[in-house]
């Protein structure tokens, strides 16, 4: 099993394609969201996902799943 993140799939609902206007909103680095985006961080800091949390009104369970490793 795997923890993952629906950072990108809830930009693409929302239709906000810039990490930089994500980065302006919650003041998190770009290379932080491009590695959370991506699925590429080794783990998320609970204030980083508060604010993007906080940012895209969303609750934990709908930023982060958990998956099948063969999914």
């Amino acid at each position: 099993m795997a923890i993952r993140n629906n950072l990108a799939l809830i930009m693409a609902k929302r239709k906000i394609f810039s990490l930089e206007d994500i980065s302006k909103g919650t003041g998190l680095n770009k290379n932080t969201l491009s590695l959370i985006r991506h699925n590429k961080a080794k783990g998320i800091d609970y204030r980083t996902l508060e604010a993007l949390c906080t940012y895209f009104e969303v609750q934990i369970s709908e930023m982060l799943v958990i998956e099948d490793e063969a999914s």
